[in-house]
């Protein structure tokens, strides 16, 4: 079992939903990322995994997301953060829904998703 299986399993069970499935998502300079599914929904399981030089911390970007999901602007919902569950684990990780999507080539964003993301 690998350490996102894991946690996985840790995370589903705390939320009351019976664990399926975990698979890697991306690689990134702070985060290694899974989707996750259960039988109630879909998530996205962020595991802390920072290049050297840099830290990782989910709590502002919970807090934030979650105040622009409870109104309304179309982000994916955060459900929990290692701060909100106590696993007993060293890991920082964080639980979104999952939205399917996939990032646009850096530098080819459309004029109209920048003008939206600088409203958001």
């Amino acid at each position: 079992m690998t350490r996102a299986e894991y946690l996985s399993i840790r995370i589903s069970k705390e939320l009351g939903e019976v664990y399926f499935s975990t698979k890697h998502l991306a690689s990134g300079a702070t985060s290694v990322a899974y989707h996750v599914v259960t039988d109630r929904s879909d998530y996205v399981l962020k595991i802390a995994n920072p290049n050297v030089g840099k830290t990782v911390n989910y709590e502002s970007d919970y807090q934030i997301r979650n105040q622009l999901y409870s109104a309304g602007l179309p982000v994916a919902k955060p459900v929990a953060t290692n701060e909100s569950i106590h696993l007993d684990v060293q890991e920082t990780w964080a639980f979104d829904e999952y939205r399917a999507g996939a990032h646009p080539v850096r530098g080819d964003i459309p004029k109209s998703v920048s003008r939206q993301l600088g409203s958001l």
